[in-house]
């Protein structure tokens, strides 16, 4: 036993020292597989954390996509959008009804090639000395947005309407350059032939109007001289009661016209 007991430590140390020198490669290769693992957990979250982000950004594009999508296929306006040379790069469906064609056969088309101005006047403005030759030049020589009232054209199915456009420029980040324009336009052709329909029957009516007026007092003066007979005077009496009744019958219609005008815009 003391033999034993004299031998063990030294066999001891021989032990451990070959321990350590066959074992610190291996005890190095689990430390670097340890941080190996915690880098690629780290890593697996922070990809896992920006797909999520990254899906998220996604959806909420998607849905903002969608709901401007139904915004320009519900807005009863045209809405075209122009690249910076006039080219139809976009327009929603009240853009391809008020010109006749699909938004494939448009894009791609410049404004003049699917509209047809019938005036060229309209398109001038007090800065211009001589109107633009086409709408197209309009839009792109101007570099500030710009109104248009009641402008005729023809669209492609040979339809004679008549617009209120609005168009506006795009410009770069510097506001140096011009990346494209958005035209907006209401159709006002309903609009446009009430109002001439308007504009006749006040004509038409101020004279049907001066006709009766005119007789009654022809008549009235002739009653106040007092030089007319019995029968003249009854005569006389007769045909402005007549003309009075007219004169009734007119105002009468001018204020049912007024009414429905009236109506009509309170139902809008």
């Amino acid at each position: 036993l003391s033999f034993v007991s004299l031998l063990l430590p030294q066999y001891h140390f021989q032990i451990l020292n070959n321990f350590w020198f066959t074992s610190w490669p291996i005890l190095i290769a689990i430390v670097f597989m340890t941080w190996l693992a915690q880098q690629i957990a780290i890593d697996r979250l922070f990809v896992a954390t920006e797909r999520a982000a990254l899906q998220e950004m996604t959806g909420k594009l998607t849905k903002w996509k969608k709901g401007q999508d139904t915004l320009l296929t519900k807005i009863a306006n045209a809405v075209v959008l122009l690249d910076e040379k006039g080219k139809i790069i976009m327009c929603n469906p009240a853009a391809s009804v008020i010109v006749g064609q699909t938004e494939k056969d448009l894009l791609g088309r410049s404004i003049d090639q699917v509209l047809e101005i019938q005036s060229e006047v309209v398109l001038q403005t007090q800065a211009e000395s001589a109107p633009p030759k086409s709408l197209g030049g309009k839009i792109l020589k101007s570099r500030e947005p710009f109104f248009i009232n009641n402008l005729d054209i023809i669209n492609q199915d040979q339809a004679l309407m008549t617009l209120d456009m609005s168009v506006t420029p795009i410009f770069d980040q510097d506001d140096q350059t011009i990346l494209q324009y958005v035209l907006i336009a209401e159709d006002v052709t309903a609009k446009h032939q009430l109002e001439k329909v308007r504009q006749d029957f006040v004509s038409i009516a101020s004279h049907e109007l001066r006709t009766p007026l005119t007789s009654i007092n022809g008549y009235m003066s002739l009653l106040m001289t007092g030089q007319l007979s019995p029968d003249e005077h009854k005569l006389y009496l007769s045909r402005v009661y007549d003309s009075t009744r007219r004169l009734g019958r007119l105002v009468k219609n001018i204020l049912n016209v007024s009414r429905l005008d009236q109506n009509r815009q309170q139902f809008k």
